[in-house]
């Protein structure tokens, strides 16, 4: 990737070299410290490769010794592109006029960004913030940051911390709130899925309901009793139940890998906020893959443009098809069916029974159905005591 962007700004083009004894030119070119890289044999007596602009001058003396011929096919590389923005001067005039007006309109407040606020309205965060001069369209060296985190939290006591910062053009504001949590009364016990108990065992309280019995999720299963005090006291105890999980899984009995064919091209972009300039374009490539390397420059401690730089390597792929048999579709079928199960079930369930069912698909896929009795524990508090957490 190094490699490639030194090579784009140093300059570099890519050539055709044609002729008689083309294995010993390449090596006498090597020889004469002139570097080549991709290089590729189109045909006997043609080849192609890439090569340092600065070096293709000190060519010329090899050539006229030998009956063979090199021909510039592509000029890539940053001065290049400069040459060719200056046929279009408009064009260059008008990016110099649209980056200044970048670069004028991000020192500018023009977003407000509010995260993490429940019960404060972002509204009146916003009032704060303009009643002592802090709106979009102001200077952003104008807004002091420190002195904006002591009047919010002054002026709204619901704060318990707050961060501000920039990116780009946006403030963001990163809030955490006091919470008031009142000490509620202690909870009940109730049934985090759907089964049929097996067992109840309680430890304190009273079971409202009974061995056999289907009970749903959030239904209660055991509550608190009051004690000589009055005060409701935790309901406890272990509630087993028969609980069953239904997913499906698919395959396909043909499948297909990617192969590089080799060939590659750089695309560059720079972008500000959603205005995006490309000056390399994208390849026609039908299938390729994709490596993308995002730089942000003018970056000085908080502060940063909202202007990017993109760097995009496409590689050319075409697919190869497989087919897999039968047996090994269903096997892979049937662990992505336990897998959605596993994700949803208890680490401490015990699996009971396993029923499978193959599926009947189109479109030369196979499936299967797989149904999971399990055995666990499904009682949960509902209503725990909860700490004033004013602070």
């Amino acid at each position: 990737m190094i490699k490639k962007i030194v090579s784009f700004f140093r300059g570099y083009l890519q050539v055709k070299i044609e002729g008689n004894a083309l294995e010993r030119f390449i090596s006498q070119i090597t020889n004469a410290d002139i570097y080549l890289w991709d290089i590729k044999r189109i045909a006997k007596d043609h080849y192609r490769a890439k090569m340092y602009a600065e070096d293709f001058n000190r060519l010329r003396p090899l050539v006229k010794k030998r009956l063979c011929r090199v021909k510039i096919l592509k000029k890539i590389g940053w001065h290049f592109l400069l040459v060719n923005m200056r046929k279009r001067l408009y064009l260059v005039i008008g990016l110099i006029i649209f980056i200044s007006i970048i670069w004028v309109a991000s020192s500018f407040l023009w977003f407000i960004n509010i995260q993490g606020i429940d019960k404060i309205n972002r509204e009146e965060i916003v009032n704060i913030l303009n009643e002592n001069g802090v709106r979009p369209g102001v200077l952003k060296k104008s807004v002091d940051l420190e002195a904006c985190e002591r009047l919010l939290r002054q002026q709204e006591p619901r704060i318990i911390w707050i961060d501000l910062g920039w990116k780009g053009t946006r403030l963001n504001i990163e809030i955490v709130e006091k919470k008031i949590v009142e000490k509620t009364e202690s909870g009940d016990l109730v049934a985090t899925r759907d089964g049929i108990i097996n067992e109840i065992i309680v430890m304190q309280g009273k079971a409202v309901v009974k061995e056999g019995d289907t009970v749903t999720e959030g239904q209660t299963l055991i509550v608190g009793l009051k004690d000589e005090k009055g005060d409701k006291e935790t309901a406890r105890g272990i509630i087993k139940a028969s609980v069953w999980y239904e997913e499906t899984g698919e395959a396909a009995l043909e499948y297909k890998e990617p192969v590089y064919t080799g060939k590659e091209k750089t695309s560059v972009a720079i972008r500000y906020n959603s205005f995006l300039v490309r000056f390399l374009p994208r390849p026609s490539y039908e299938k390729y893959t994709v490596d993308r390397s995002i730089s942000k420059p003018f970056k000085w401690r908080n502060y940063s443009l909202p202007l990017e730089f993109i760097i995009e390597d496409y590689k050319q792929v075409e697919y190869l098809y497989y087919n897999r048999s039968e047996e090994t579709a269903f096997y892979l079928a049937r662990r992505e069916a336990f897998e959605k199960i596993l994700d949803k079930m208890d680490s401490e369930a015990i699996i009971i029974d396993v029923k499978t069912k193959k599926l009947e698909l189109s479109g030369n896929r196979v499936g299967i159905k797989i149904l999971l009795k399990t055995e666990e524990n499904i009682g949960v508090l509902n209503n725990a005591d909860k700490e004033d957490m004013s602070g």
